[in-house]
């Protein structure tokens, strides 16, 4: 044990306590697993006094060699200590436990070839059971092979690591239990049923048959005909009154997405009554789209998991007690007349993904300088920390709330932020990845996202990276690019919007990051033509100490040693005054069409819209966007209907354009 040494005490129910001469003491307790051992220290996680605790156990003399070396006669080796000297109940304890085996084997493996025979060893009384039955009545699990495996599981939010393999006590599951929980009998079953020749699968046991309430999707329904109709601009409030009690019907039938999706109109709705500056018009054609290709996938039935068009009733609000968060950078999306700015955060003993997010209303008058996403950024919202802090930080707090769609409420209770050292590769996964393979398999068997868990961070990733190049700016399309690569040769690519708001992060990016000198990226990832693309909300540089950009939210970057030259790609460009979108240009003329006619309603479709859409017609055609072009034809076809007096014949072409367009943003 090097310069301090320690006493070991152990009680009659087999508890552990190891006092060290530096002040140090930590307590395991009899029948689990090293996760479970405790220490004195601040450490909010497994921390090195518990580690060094299990090594000096593992090396201490066996009772029958201290008693041979005081009679002088040989006796066992040290490795060889005696079973009756340790803790034997329930699963591996410190004195138990063979040295960590997750290192042992770098080769990837399913969990699924665990035997039955190991379950059921290692399994508390009746939780095989509970696990069969459970298993029966139906689950949706997302399956992921590798080095260390993992199950996540969709409708209670939870996911199952796997880090030694063919041993299910070692399982570690958000859920906080002893391993093996349930949740960790259940991911075997999943992975069992997962194709050989699968890295990654969507599992589902019971029935995938999407079935809902008939009713409740025709009243979701009609909230887009009446939105399509009277506009946003003149619903009354009786109709709203209406939406709010459709909203809490799909609650309580547990349809939590759609529900969500009602609440958000009604907040834009409430946002137009009010003048409030935070109304965002493309807010509501959003939502419509997406409400009504959840609607059709739950009304078709084609095999879609409900849960995943609908959601779950055990998609709830969940309290969080002592945790402690870790920032992964910040994400800016900007809207019509407003931005949302969001901190992404890691909770480091379960590996749970929130969002601390915050949303700014431009200034109205159009001349005021709505000011650049850095100073936005600053603003206090947690402890006197803004977004900025809280991507860049850590958060030790003693209790916060955690919404469905992963929103992180602190409130007043006792929390504190801190710096971290960026020390990524103890992140868990799914949000630390293994590989690129492994990442494009997971998006690749993903549907929409319009068909997705409604949660903040759903295509949210840390990256290892092995190298890169140095980043350049394309002024045709106004992204910094950079090819980023893994320890097998993947790739995947940086691509960063070049905003005139965020121009001193997008500097600093061409500024410090230098070829090969990238050890991390989060940010969203998508699966495009080229292969895997990634929105940095932040980089981790190499080197000591490590240093965080956050490219969306940086500062103007000073005087650095880094790389002290003028920013490539930019020199000599004249600055772009707007943001550019990723969608094709066809795509972006239709949303707009469609968000003016969901604020102002059918009845007040000028000949100027008709000419647009005529417009849109034929430049889709000439750019060879067939499908734009078809829906522009229709909506045509919609408003000669109108001037003819057949009111009835613009919300169902309307609905459909909404659900084309929304399909084609989410396809990117």
């Amino acid at each position: 044990t090097g310069e301090v040494s320690v006493a070991w005490e152990t009680d009659s129910e087999g508890r552990i306590q190891a006092t060290w001469s530096d002040g140090a003491v930590c307590g395991f307790p009899a029948g689990r697993t090293v996760r479970e051992a405790r220490c004195g220290c601040p450490a909010a996680e497994l921390c090195r006094h518990i580690i060094r605790t299990v090594l000096a156990w593992q090396n201490r003399p066996s009772e029958a060699a201290m008693a041979a070396e005081r009679s002088g006669v040989p006796g066992d080796s040290p490795s060889d200590s005696s079973p009756a000297a340790v803790p034997e109940s329930g699963g591996p304890s410190p004195a138990t436990a063979p040295p960590p085996a997750f290192m042992a084997s770098a080769a990837p493996w399913n969990p699924g070839t665990i035997a039955e025979s190991h379950l059921e060893e290692h399994s508390p009384k009746g939780l095989m059971t509970k696990a069969r039955l459970t298993w029966e009545r139906g689950a949706l699990v997302e399956c992921v092979t590798g080095v260390k495996p993992w199950a996540r599981f969709y409708d209670l939010g939870l996911t199952v690591r796997f880090p030694v393999p063919g041993d299910v006590r070692y399982a570690h599951c958000d859920c906080g239990q002893p391993g093996p929980c349930l949740h960790a009998l259940l991911a075997v079953f999943a992975f069992r049923r997962l194709p050989k020749e699968d890295k990654a699968a969507l599992v589902a046991s019971g029935s995938l048959e999407a079935k809902a309430d008939l009713s409740l999707l025709t009243q979701a329904e009609t909230i887009v005909e009446e939105l399509t109709g009277d506009g946003i601009a003149s619903i009354p409030k009786p109709v709203a009154e209406r939406w709010k009690r459709c909203a809490a019907a799909l609650h309580g039938d547990g349809l939590i997405w759609l529900a969500g999706i009602v609440q958000d109109l009604l907040l834009e709705l409430e946002r137009y009554q009010n003048r409030d500056a935070l109304f965002s018009p493309d807010q509501p054609a959003f939502l419509a789209g997406e409400l009504l290709i959840r609607c059709d996938a739950l009304r078709r039935a084609t095999g879609i998991p409900r849960g995943l068009a609908g959601g779950w009733k055990s998609s709830e609000k969940t309290e969080v007690g002592y945790s402690r968060w870790i920032g992964l950078g910040s994400l800016v999306t900007t809207h019509r007349k407003s931005v949302t700015l969001g901190a992404y955060l890691q909770e480091a003993g379960s590996g749970s993904l929130g969002v601390v997010t915050r949303e700014v209303a431009d200034p109205g008058d159009g001349e005021t300088d709505p000011g650049d996403f850095a100073a936005l950024a600053r603003a206090g919202l947690v402890k006197g920390a803004g977004i900025r802090q809280l991507g860049s930080g850590q958060v030790l707090t003693e209790s916060c709330r955690r919404t469905p769609d992963n929103r992180l409420a602190f409130g007043r209770a006792r929390a504190q932020v801190s710096t971290q050292a960026y020390e990524w590769e103890n992140l868990r996964a799914p949000v630390l990845v293994g590989d690129f393979a492994e990442l494009r398999a997971r998006l690749s068997l993903l549907p929409p996202r319009s068909l997705r868990p409604r949660r903040d961070g759903e295509d949210f990733h840390v990256l290892p990276i092995d190298s890169n190049t140095a980043p350049v700016f394309d002024p045709a399309t106004q992204l910094i690019t950079a090819t980023l690569r893994d320890t097998t040769g993947g790739t995947a690519q940086l691509r960063l919007p070049w905003t005139a708001r965020g121009e001193a992060g997008c500097e600093a990016v061409l500024r410090r990051l230098t070829e090969n000198g990238t050890l991390f990226v989060s940010g969203q990832v998508g699966l495009s033509p080229a292969g895997l693309t990634i929105n940095p909300a932040a980089i981790i540089l190499r080197g000591e100490p490590r240093v965080m950009l956050q490219p969306w939210v940086d500062e103007t970057p000073m005087a650095d040693s880094v790389n002290p030259v003028e920013p490539r790609g930019l020199s000599g460009l004249p600055h772009p005054k707007t943001d550019s979108g990723a969608l094709p240009a066809s795509w972006q003329t239709c949303g707009g069409l469609l968000m003016d006619w969901l604020v102002t309603g059918k009845h007040h479709q000028a000949a100027s819209a008709q000419d647009a859409w005529r417009r849109l017609r034929e430049e889709s055609a000439a750019r060879g966007s067939h499908t734009a072009a078809a829906v522009a034809a229709d909506m045509l076809q919609a408003l000669h209907a109108l001037r003819e007096g057949h009111d009835a014949a613009a919300g169902p072409a309307v609905a459909r354009a909404l659900t084309v367009w929304r399909s084609a943003v989410d396809l990117g």
